[in-house]
């Protein structure tokens, strides 16, 4: 037994470091600052707890009490370990399987999801005739969310539409009630068909695919295409990514943690380094709390050429496309929280603040409103910068211009702003380019 016990604490102390400190040289989770995942955190909690037993009993006299006593604790701690983690593991790779093929397609896609399919050219799709009620985002609206036939957010058996609505959650807007988002609002106000066709994880290229094998299936007059400063260069760029090699099957341990019920717990408990809440000052000068998620970085274009490359690609693909149906396109540009509700969020402290905004701005001419909307213009399209009108918005009242709670997207008044915005241009110069006679449109 001597003999073994050197042995017995190097395996298990190497066990524990192998635990803690891999993930520091190679980053894969969220905690302690975006190192840790799941994973790490379960198997090394455990790993040092064994280690410290093996240590004890190790130290402790031949046959003394303590040593009887951390020996009999240590051997049920393990029993049960392993039993619980067996359990999980069949479940995940076991019983699971059963219902469901180990997934191929690339994690960020999202296609392993309970509501989404695998799909060969967009990389995942929404299941079709999907019905739920509840809250999305904790802190956030009760909602009815459905899909229509095709797994966009409409009721079913829409077959035309005036307007087609192209986008990624912001046009979705899973978070809010149907009736809230702008793309009922402006069916509303303008008296014209609407359908959404807006998907959460889309990128410029999934969208203009979307508009190609969805959208002028509708016979709409105009399409307004939605952009979002936030994520859509970086998700233009995975995507690109994707499709050069579209099947890449999980590791094994990736595959575990994603669909590990133990882990998926750990999960729920999780907020990124540093997204504790700042105050917002509202108009009467009382305040509370708002999350901030995207930091503003002017520079995103340049810093992402192969994204900014594909999202021109597309974009210039999608006004070839409405042309050649005789369509009328309308880019609409919605900027991150940050920027809308700068002057009126309390920063922790200056460093706190450069975090968020570099060099105390709010707006450039090589970030992404400037230089997607330069894009749109040169095309010919007409280009709706939002972030004039929200921060507008946001100085009367900017309590539910975005969501103050954990989430990203526009609150009811900021898709209000969003509403009048568009359904200006589809009542004037959109809609008389899009309400031409069949035999002035161009094809």
């Amino acid at each position: 037994m001597k003999a073994t016990r050197p042995l017995l604490l190097v395996l298990t102390w190497s066990a524990a470091a192998y635990c803690w400190l891999v993930p520091l040289i190679q980053p894969r989770g969220r905690w302690g600052w975006g190192h840790y995942g799941g994973q790490d955190l379960l198997f090394g909690v455990v790993c040092v707890v064994v280690a410290l037993a093996v240590t004890g009993i190790a130290g402790a006299p031949a046959g003394s009490g303590a040593r009887r006593v951390l020996l009999d604790v240590t051997t049920a701690f393990c029993a049960t370990l392993i039993a619980v983690i067996a359990c999980d593991a069949a479940y995940v790779f076991g019983v699971r399987q059963i219902w469901r093929a180990p997934s191929t397609t690339d994690v960020w896609l999202n296609a392993d999801a309970d509501d989404v399919l695998p799909d060969r050219v967009l990389g995942f799709v929404r299941k079709p005739a999907i019905e739920w009620r509840g809250v999305a985002v904790p802190g956030g609206r009760y909602v009815y969310y459905r899909t229509d036939e095709h797994g966009f957010r409409n009721p079913p058996g829409i077959d035309r539409a005036d307007v087609v609505f192209v986008g990624d959650s912001f046009t979705e807007a899973g978070p809010l009630p149907e009736d809230d988002t702008f793309v009922h609002r402006v069916a509303t106000a303008t008296g014209l068909r609407t359908v959404n066709l807006g998907r959460s994880h889309y990128g410029p290229q999934q969208e203009e695919i979307v508009l190609e094998q969805y959208g002028f299936a509708y016979r709409p007059r105009a399409v307004v295409w939605v952009l979002f400063e936030g994520n859509d260069l970086a998700d233009a760029h995975r995507f690109a990514e994707w499709r050069r090699n579209p099947v890449r099957p999980q590791a094994l341990m990736d595959r575990y943690a994603k669909a590990s019920p133990i882990l998926k717990g750990i999960a729920l408990t999780a907020r990124q380094p540093g997204d504790g809440p700042r105050q917002l000052r509202f108009p009467d000068g009382a305040t509370d709390d708002v999350y901030l998620d995207y930091a503003y970085d002017p520079e995103e274009p340049m810093r992402d050429p192969l994204g900014f490359s594909e999202t021109k690609q597309s974009l210039q693909a999608g006004v070839e496309a409405c042309r050649a149906h005789g369509v009328a396109l309308l880019i609409v540009l919605v900027p991150i929280k940050v920027r809308v509700l700068a002057p009126w969020i309390l920063f922790a402290d200056d460093a706190d603040r450069e975090r968020f905004l570099p060099r105390g701005r709010d707006t450039d001419e090589r970030d992404f409103a400037h230089v997607v909307g330069d894009v749109g213009r040169a095309l010919g399209v007409p280009v709706i910068d939002t972030f004039p009108l929200l921060r507008a918005r946001a100085a009367i009242d900017d309590r539910l211009v975005f969501a103050t709670y954990a989430d990203s997207h526009l609150e009811v008044d900021g898709h209000a702003v969003l509403t009048d915005a568009i359904a200006a241009w589809v009542s004037s110069a959109g809609q008389q380019q899009a309400s031409m006679a069949p035999a002035e449109r161009a094809h």
